[in-house]
């Protein structure tokens, strides 16, 4: 296991006297997991203090932790190595593709960041053309998904990386996913692509951000739902308050006034995390993830959103009351 540290700065002023988080990014590269035959399944690893599961698809091949020389891809050194984890052993579909799960054993959620996969047929031949899907879920709920379809190794060659393709988070399309923390990602393929390995399995645990070294998951204040999709309500102020909300670089996005349990509207914010922050320096963070269209999710936004409009008329019309009778 090779740990790497970065350092991810936020660009704020203002408000936010502590200007930077540093998040310790592990890339676990499966060198001193063990590893499974048909009678051990590996199925279960500890990187760093964090310990994770891998669980297949319904009625997929066993996802375990291997060890073979020459088996895996060490992306720092550009070299083989021997660790890796994947679905050799148990019985499962052909041509119906992949189905990776990686899941944090106790829930905690996590960011990550990146990872290596080399796509294979199960007997080992270059697919048909296939696809990845890489799904992020945080408390149950997918909070991202993105495609790949091209720009896969070639794993009759094994060029480049010895046919490994990197899955790069930080640059999936025109989003930086590695900021949207999870609990749980799936990882899954299309067609024959029946046989993946997974290696350099980049992570970093959840920062606890501060402000003026106060912590955020330490006050009163609650922001619901979270993750949230078109509004969120803030509960435990006892007064109008004013309000900021700013993205992971530190740059503010909105601003306003809030009463308890009002709504703040969201929809034009890009999926990501978020923190809000008062004038009284409570803050919290919390996720805006992509938008569902059940019935049920859209009447609940709804709800929110009258609610607030009810909350505004009945300010309005007590404050009318109370002058007419002043005037009288």
């Amino acid at each position: 296991m090779k740990i790497i540290n970065y350092f991810l700065a936020f660009l704020a002023t203002g408000l936010f006297s502590y200007t930077s988080l540093t998040a310790q990014v592990i890339v676990e590269r499966f060198e001193d997991q063990g590893s499974s035959t048909a009678g051990n399944i590996i199925d279960t690893f500890t990187s760093g203090s964090q310990e994770f599961a891998l669980v297949p698809g319904a009625g997929e091949f066993t996802i375990s932790v291997r060890n073979i020389v020459g088996g895996g891809w060490n992306p720092e050194t550009g070299e083989i190595d021997n660790g890796f984890v994947d679905n050799t052993f148990g019985q499962g579909t052909l041509e119906n593709g992949a189905h990776f799960t990686f899941i944090t054993a106790d829930g905690t959620p996590i960011y990550v960041h990146s990872f290596f996969t080399r796509v294979r047929t199960r007997f080992l031949a270059e697919p048909d053309p296939y696809t990845i899907t890489v799904r992020g879920f945080l408390g149950g709920i997918e909070v991202y998904e993105f495609v790949i379809d091209d720009g896969f190794s070639d794993v009759n060659i094994f060029e480049p990386n010895s046919g490994f393709t990197l899955i790069d988070l930080t640059a999936a399309g025109d989003q930086d996913f590695s900021t949207i923390p999870v609990s749980r990602i799936d990882i899954d393929t299309t067609g024959d692509a029946d046989f993946m390995e997974l290696d350099a399995f980049a992570w970093s645990p959840e920062e606890v951000l501060s402000v003026d070294g106060a912590s955020l998951n330490e006050n009163s204040i609650r922001v619901f739902p979270n993750p949230a999709s078109n509004a969120i309500a803030v509960s435990g102020i006892s007064q109008e308050e004013n309000y900021k909300i700013y993205n992971v670089l530190g740059a503010e996005i909105a601003k306003g006034t809030v009463s308890n349990n009002e709504a703040i509207s969201i929809n034009n914010f890009s999926n990501g995390l978020y923190l809000i922050n008062f004038d009284n320096r409570n803050s919290i963070k919390f996720l805006k993830k992509k938008i569902l269209t059940t019935k049920t999710q859209l009447h609940e936004n709804n709800k929110l959103l009258f609610s607030n409009f009810s909350n505004r008329f009945t300010l309005l019309h007590q404050s009318y009351s109370t002058s007419n009778r002043r005037a009288f």
